[in-house]
């Protein structure tokens, strides 16, 4: 068998092309591997955070609603329905509100419309009656009621003034609902408790108010539980992939689906592409494989050469001769390597120059950047207006707060204050002079009490206050008169003397086995029996 005879410039361009295209083609192949897959795990984590984010907005608006009607009845009790109210109920979607008395006998509507409240509604909601009548004082949420326009109730049972009910629209609800759409087909669902739609890109089906309880992440969630599944959804007709998540308050529960073939069309296209840049890496490693062994192989056969002339006899084989009759062109590459090996090195000297440089601007960058990032830090974490700690900074530091007196077993006080007179300025001033008169009457509460207190805006016109080592009401309420007082003082700003008062509800409460959000809804309720009982005055829970 004839042996193949290969030049050294083919046989270093085979070995080239070899080695380099092994890792070019197993990272291919890998790509392809794996790129379904990330995109589920992709999927998989943004659609679950989706879900869950929105579960937290709807546990906060239900939060607001039970507070906003919680606030109404108690000032029902003193007066009508005033204008502010009707305007506060409107802002969380109350539409309509009425009762029935001790003889369950249902009453005109204080806010709404009669038909809001028809019997066929009051019928639907005997089972949240009954259940609001074995917890009195506490609003409890209806599920979708698909009786007239679309909607949910709210009932709360009052022993001195019998079950009152306030009808809800669902717009807020849609609205969160439509604010999430992704691909072609990702959309949003949300389903109240017994698995009917609340909000879903099919209106017909919010209109009546479709039970989705067999779709698996809709009874995933009627079981409170929170995740990610794949299931096939009757509205797409595909085959989906959701994440989920549920309120534990209202037990709404909220699917980010999104079809499984839009994810392999993806997969897809990334397959595609990793194989159209295997094909061109392949092309371009050909190409610098030749050139690369041409450049290798020409001084090897320049020397040969130049050794075939001198196994020749043209040269004396004299030593000496010999050192003479070196190959010029080795002479040449011997230069040439020299004089690159001292360009190498005097580039080698520019180059850790320029990083010791460059070494240098990235410290001052990282300097910049962490500065940056605590300004972010501080700015995420108080408010812009006053300089205060925001709500988000509250709840760590009551929270911390908590964790601490715990131990000793003080007493802790919470103020919520309410400035009365303030959406006047507003009004009148512009918002520019409404945050200076917020960012005074911050300086006037952090100047006025001791540096282990807690102040806060809570948003609007709005702060919370938590008063450390109190031990009695008596007492918060003495430090609440003073920061009444502080605030009711004339505020001179750009020649302007203004004025505004304060509403303050008290709390207070043993430091062990306290709970954040109870206190502060306490102290909001009691801040809200202030103004009802006439504004700029204290009000202290029992």
């Amino acid at each position: 068998m004839r042996a193949i005879k290969l030049s050294l410039r083919q046989t270093l361009f085979f070995a080239f092309l070899v080695v380099s295209l092994i890792p070019v083609t197993i990272l291919a192949g890998w790509t392809q591997h794996t790129a379904f897959e990330k995109e589920m795990t992709s999927v998989r984590e943004k659609h679950l955070l989706l879900a869950r984010n929105l579960t937290d907005a709807l546990n906060r608006y239900a939060i607001d609603t039970q507070a906003v009607f919680i606030s109404t009845l108690h000032a029902l009790k003193s007066s009508p329905l005033s204008e502010d109210s009707k305007t506060l109920l409107k802002t969380v979607n109350i539409d309509g509100l009425t009762y029935l008395n001790s003889d369950q006998q249902l009453q005109n509507p204080v806010l709404g419309k009669a038909e809001d409240f028809n019997s066929e509604i009051i019928q639907a909601l005997q089972s949240v009656i009954a259940k609001a009548r074995s917890n009195p004082g506490k609003p409890i949420f209806s599920g979708a009621i698909p009786i007239g326009k679309p909607g949910i109730y709210l009932v709360n049972h009052l022993a001195e003034s019998g079950t009152w009910i306030a009808a809800l629209n669902t717009r807020y609800i849609i609205d969160l609902q439509q604010s999430i759409s992704f691909g072609k087909k990702g959309h949003a669902a949300i389903v109240d408790k017994q698995g009917r739609v609340l909000a879903h890109p099919k209106p017909d089906w919010i209109l009546s108010a479709k039970s989705l309880a067999k779709v698996p992440p809709v009874s995933a969630m009627m079981r409170g539980e929170t995740g990610v599944t794949s299931f096939f959804s009757p509205a797409v007709k595909a085959d989906m992939i959701a994440g989920y998540s549920t309120d534990k308050e209202t037990g709404w529960g909220v699917m980010i689906p999104q079809p499984i073939a839009e994810l392999e069309e993806h997969a897809s296209q990334i397959q595609i592409a990793a194989i159209i840049l295997g094909v061109m890496a392949a092309i371009v490693t050909a190409l610098i494989s030749w050139w690369m062994a041409g450049f290798i192989a020409a001084p090897v056969i320049r020397a040969c050469d130049a050794a075939r002339q001198i196994s020749k006899g043209k040269f004396d084989q004299r030593v000496d001769v010999r050192t003479v009759l070196v190959p010029a062109e080795m002479k040449d590459l011997a230069m040439a390597f020299n004089r690159m090996s001292d360009e190498v090195h005097h580039s080698q000297q520019i180059l850790e120059q320029r990083v010791e440089e460059r070494t240098e601007e990235l410290r001052e960058e990282i300097k910049t950047r962490k500065a940056a990032e605590e300004k972010v830090r501080f700015l995420a974490m108080h408010d812009a207006v006053t300089g205060l700690p925001n709500r988000v900074a509250l709840h760590d530091r009551i929270d911390e707060c908590l964790q601490q007196k715990r131990v000793v077993g003080d007493m802790l006080a919470v103020l919520f204050i309410d400035l009365d007179g303030f959406k006047p300025i507003n009004d009148r001033y512009g918002h520019a002079m409404g945050d200076l008169v917020l960012s005074e009457i911050g300086d006037r509460l952090g100047e006025s009490l001791r540096n282990d207190d807690i102040v806060a805006r809570y948003g609007g016109d709005e702060f919370v206050v938590l008063l450390t080592n109190q031990h009695s009401a008596c007492k918060a309420a003495d430090v609440a008169e003073k920061l009444r007082m502080e605030i009711a003082g004339p505020i001179q700003i750009n020649g302007q003397e203004l004025q505004v008062a304060a509403s303050i509800g008290v709390v207070t409460t043993d430091a062990k086995g306290a709970d954040i959000n109870k206190m502060l809804r306490e102290a909001d309720q009691a801040m809200y029996r202030a103004k009802s009982q006439g504004k700029n005055t204290i009000y202290v829970s029992d």
